[in-house]
């Protein structure tokens, strides 16, 4: 029983997918609104930016997004860091976009939370590799069985622990969704 218990905790632990909080504001009118801040709003080319009517950003809506209700202004925070590493492996980000976006309530048509998949392949050969490590244990795990041997701790057990790992990670990865919470 302890081999099935080691494969169901390894299958759900590597069932998990990992995602990027994403807030999307579509608008009536992309053109009323007000920018200001350091950098040219990105228009289409990336994953945040103005894409068609949507901004797109990084980040929830309670992070990225405030309301003024005198003048019922919806306020935008958009944010672009650069990524590199320096000193020996340090990352060192530098912010190349910092913009304050603002538009009327009554220009927001709706705003939606997005959970992003980042990543559909988690490994190269993950269902090559997978499948031939759990056909390996699960084999040697009944060529034992049906031999009446003593089922060992051996390797058997774990080549079919971690095959079972990889084929639930590629195909929970390759089948995933991103996550849309309409919040407006």
């Amino acid at each position: 029983m302890r081999i099935t218990r080691l494969i169901v905790v390894v299958a759900g632990v590597a069932a998990c997918v990992y995602r990027v909080d994403l807030t999307r504001v579509t608008l009536r009118d992309a053109s009323d609104l007000a920018i200001e801040g350091s950098g040219a709003l990105p228009r289409g080319d990336g994953p945040t930016g103005l894409i068609d009517h949507d901004v797109v950003l990084v980040g929830r809506p309670t992070d990225v997004l405030s309301f003024d209700t005198t003048p019922d202004t919806l306020h935008m925070h958009l944010t672009q860091d650069e990524v590199r590493f320096c000193h020996h492996g340090k990352r060192c980000d530098r912010r190349v976009l910092d913009l304050r976006l603002d538009t009327p309530l009554a220009n927001v048509r709706s705003i939606s939370a997005v959970g992003a998949v980042v990543d559909h392949r988690v490994i190269p050969f993950g269902l090559a590799a997978g499948s031939l490590l759990t056909g390996f244990g699960g084999g040697m795990l009944a060529y034992e069985a049906a031999e009446h041997d003593h089922l060992s701790a051996g390797p058997a057990p774990f080549m079919l622990a971690f095959g079972i790992a990889l084929l639930a990670v590629e195909i929970h990865a390759r089948l995933a969704r991103d996550t849309v919470t309409i919040v407006r």
